[in-house]
């Protein structure tokens, strides 16, 4: 799954989260020539801005004459995971691709989208996603239960079922 070689000189990349190995390997291999599309601002701040882009057509009509002075054939982001929403992540490969008439790049799951993909390519990376979060969010929620459990009992005055140890209590819990 996804691209080998790219052939395109002049790519832009949006920050939207602080982690840009990918991209970074990426735009090596490939010997782009990178442009930091929102280069003077933070990671929300560049996420918040190209978000707006697909909601506000002054902004999108402000980035398109950006991409034209620019001259930048491809938009690189680091991964699916930039997007909140799976709708928010085919908005926006529709936007780049009907409007801007320039492919998105997600570098980690090595995505084009100027190539025809079958729509897997973007789904189950961002089930992945969606999985990972919903695994943080349980592992978290776990915690902090079991510290207020643990304050307001005292540590270690509850069974923890966690433990999957439930033989103590015989054939009644089966």
């Amino acid at each position: 799954m996804g691209f080998e070689k790219l052939s395109y000189k002049r790519v832009g990349i949006v920050r939207m989260i602080e982690e840009r190995d990918c991209s970074d390997e990426v735009a090596k291999t490939n010997g782009f020539n990178i442009v930091d599309i929102y280069k003077d601002t933070t990671v929300e701040e560049s996420r918040e801005q190209f978000t707006d882009i697909f909601y506000d057509s002054d902004l999108r009509i402000t980035f398109e004459e950006m991409i034209k002075e620019e001259k930048i054939e491809a938009v690189m982001l680091e991964s699916i995971e930039t997007f909140e929403t799976f709708d928010d992540c085919m908005w926006c490969i529709e936007v780049f691709n009907e409007y801007f008439n320039i492919p998105l790049i997600f570098a980690r799951e090595r995505i084009d989208t100027s190539e025809k993909i079958n729509i897997s390519e973007i789904v189950f990376p961002f089930r992945y996603y969606l999985d990972k979060m919903r695994y943080q969010i349980e592992k978290e929620l776990e915690e902090k239960l079991t510290e207020t459990i643990n304050q307001f009992f005292g540590k270690g005055k509850f069974i923890n079922l966690a433990d999957d140890d439930l033989s103590m209590f015989g054939e009644i819990v089966k």
